[in-house]
């Protein structure tokens, strides 16, 4: 029995040495961390090849997080529309380096970035820029960002695709919708609206123009000229009897 209690014991001491005490962790500034997150980092990529050595290929120099401040009409639209903090005209807001996605390609047995199209990013909505970046919501009292919301986006990850991808040039030419058919679909979208407001105009028209239409219908003479044809015989009566 006291080996079982000794053992249990020892159990339960082994227990309270892996219990993760908040005391043992020291406190940080979020101030001063957020300041870091924000300078600038440089990434490279690491070509490993078999049987020689590893090759980095530098892709650029990128913050985590990015402070944004320009100018906004009203603090509605800071808030609501920028997620952001409104003070005093300006507008504050936080982006979070989420992905990295660069082109490379092989020349002369080196790889390196690709810069085809305008940059060596992976999209032209982002203007072919390497880093994708989330926006996060700013907290209400101006201060930064706590960092729970930035660790909700996730660590991202890195991609790295072949400069000659026909996919970028697919997404060149269509603007990152990948949509070929839109020029066509605009036009007709372009031509419904059109001949909905040509119509939508013809009916007023019709209904103005419908008395003077039936004037000049054939129907309508017919039944002019009999009533003037009756008028006209009355007339020649009527004189017809004074003469008599």
């Amino acid at each position: 029995g006291g080996e079982d209690g000794d053992g249990g014991g020892s159990k339960s001491d082994a227990g309270r040495d892996e219990v993760d005490d908040p005391a043992d962790h020291a406190p940080y500034n979020a101030t001063a961390v957020l300041e870091y997150l924000m300078t600038p980092k440089d990434f490279s990529i690491v070509v490993k090849r078999e049987g020689g050595t590893d090759e980095f290929v530098p892709v650029g120099s990128y913050p985590l997080i990015t402070r944004r401040v320009s100018g906004a009409n009203g603090w509605k639209v800071c808030k609501f529309q920028r997620a952001g903090y409104y003070h005093r005209g300006s507008c504050t807001t936080y982006e979070v380096t989420s992905n990295l996605c660069a082109k490379v390609r092989l020349t002369d047995g080196s790889w390196g970035l690709d810069d085809t199209y305008g940059g060596h990013g992976c999209s032209p909505r982002g203007n072919w820029d390497v880093p994708e970046r989330k926006r996060i919501r700013a907290p209400s009292q101006g201060n930064p960002p706590k960092l729970s919301s930035v660790r909700l986006l996730g660590a991202g990850h890195a991609v790295l695709h072949d400069g000659h991808d026909p996919l970028f040039a697919a997404m060149n030419l269509t603007g990152g919708s990948l949509f070929f058919a839109e020029k066509a679909a605009e036009s007709s979208a372009m031509a419904t609206v059109m001949l909905i407001v040509g119509i939508a105009m013809l009916v007023p028209a019709a209904i103005l123009g419908y008395p003077f239409v039936r004037r000049s219908l054939p129907f309508g003479g017919a039944r002019g000229g009999s009533r003037r044809y009756r008028q006209g015989r009355g007339i020649e009566r009527d004189h017809f009897d004074e003469v008599l």
